[in-house]
């Protein structure tokens, strides 16, 4: 994630914080300070802020070791203000396996608050009504009582909280993957309302808090139904077939020409025929005002790139773009360049078959009707006719 930068590599998965992380702890010296805290208050309002993202750490990383038992990679665990992220390779579309992924963090979060809950009965601080416990001055008890509140707020019923897979999980295990997903998307839209509603005479905290439900479940529909249409598909059938490749030495005024006369954005490096790694756009206008153009691209290759075959899933692919950030990514064969993957290829497909999956619908819909049937159509990454 831009802005990011590592702190930890724990269980082999990297974990980075975000710069405004620290404005956070800023924020929290600052008012503490502002309302009549002494140095003590300041400091135990931080250690109980670094503490509890200790908590979220842990969180996500039972997400993420989870995931790792049924095969699937975590790229890395990203630490923001708002809470913190874990980036999965791919959701599982087992729905068993999505439970557990799902349940496995605010379990985390269960186990810390019984560990904490012993602690502090053995310290004979478990007198939790008392005011001190929760307003600052026991940090065992602000993070007991934090922890459960991210229990509960987690296990809410909602994209994108754990609680909404757990549902669509459960529903999975009753109906396609798809209907589950918009029901399960339904609910959380519905409890996004309720946000609003209470928000606007309560809290307007709540208001963004819906606002982020919404989005939330509209992106897993749309997520779901990405899945559908190209889940049985592999690389080749989205990937370019005519792009450009540059070799190390050329300068970088022959990539903005190219980039300035055509629609490609990022290109495939080849020595000699040969792979060698990828030059991005990004990387462009850093480059010309340290280098000039007329320096060539050798030093600005990523070599570390990810790649795709052409027999390669395609969801799989998709899976692995949105979760690194990459925009392009090529396809070889061997150590050969034989095709392009970019966002934009994969949209224009989802566009077609969709827009297939439609024309589908409404002749079963004309047939169940009794209607004539209407002219055939072909799937777009088949040659097969599809009624």
């Amino acid at each position: 994630m831009s802005g990011s930068f590592k702190i930890a590599k724990l269980f082999g998965i990297d974990v980075f914080v975000h710069w405004s992380f620290f404005l956070l702890l800023l924020w929290i010296g600052w008012s503490t300070s502002r309302s009549g805290g002494d140095a003590a208050q300041v400091l135990v309002g931080l250690a109980t802020v670094l503490a509890l993202f200790g908590c979220v750490v842990l969180h996500e990383l039972g997400h993420a070791l989870t995931a790792r038992r049924f095969g699937i990679g975590t790229t890395d665990i990203t630490l923001l203000p708002i809470g913190g992220v874990a980036r999965l390779e791919r959701m599982p579309k087992n729905p068993v396996q999505e439970f557990w992924v799902a349940i496995a963090g605010p379990a985390v979060n269960v186990a810390i608050a019984a560990v904490l809950l012993v602690v502090m009965v053995l310290l004979g601080r478990s007198n939790f009504a008392s005011a001190d416990a929760l307003t600052g001055n026991s940090i065992l008890a602000n993070l007991f009582t934090i922890n459960l509140v991210l229990v509960i707020f987690n296990m809410l019923p909602a994209f994108p909280m754990d609680g909404g897979r757990v549902l669509r999980a459960l529903l999975a295990m009753k109906m396609n993957y798809v209907s589950a997903t918009e029901t399960a998307a339904l609910v959380g839209k519905l409890m996004a309302v309720l946000f609003a509603v209470i928000g606007i005479y309560a809290n307007p905290l709540l208001l963004f808090i819906a606002l982020f439900v919404f989005l939330g479940a509209s992106g897993e529909v749309r997520m779901a139904k990405m899945g559908e249409w190209i889940g049985n598909l592999t690389v080749d059938k989205a990937m370019m077939t005519q792009f450009r490749t540059f070799s190390p030495d050329e300068p970088l005024a022959s990539v903005v020409d190219e980039l300035i006369s055509g629609s490609q954005v990022d290109f495939p490096v080849c020595q000699e025929g040969h792979f060698v790694g990828m030059f991005r756009r990004s990387d462009l206008p850093g480059a010309i005002e340290t280098h000039g153009h007329e320096s060539t691209i050798a030093n600005l290759i990523d070599r570390d790139c990810l790649t795709a075959t052409p027999d390669g899933s395609l969801e799989h692919l998709v899976s692995k773009m949105q979760s690194t950030g990459v925009g392009s990514v090529p396809v070889l064969q061997g150590d050969r360049v034989v095709g392009l993957v970019s966002q934009e290829n994969i949209n224009e497909l989802v566009m077609i078959r969709s827009a297939a999956a439609n024309h589908r619908d409404q002749v079963r819909d004309r047939q169940s009707a009794g209607q004539p049937n209407s002219t055939p159509v072909r799937d777009a990454s088949s040659t097969n006719t599809v009624v």
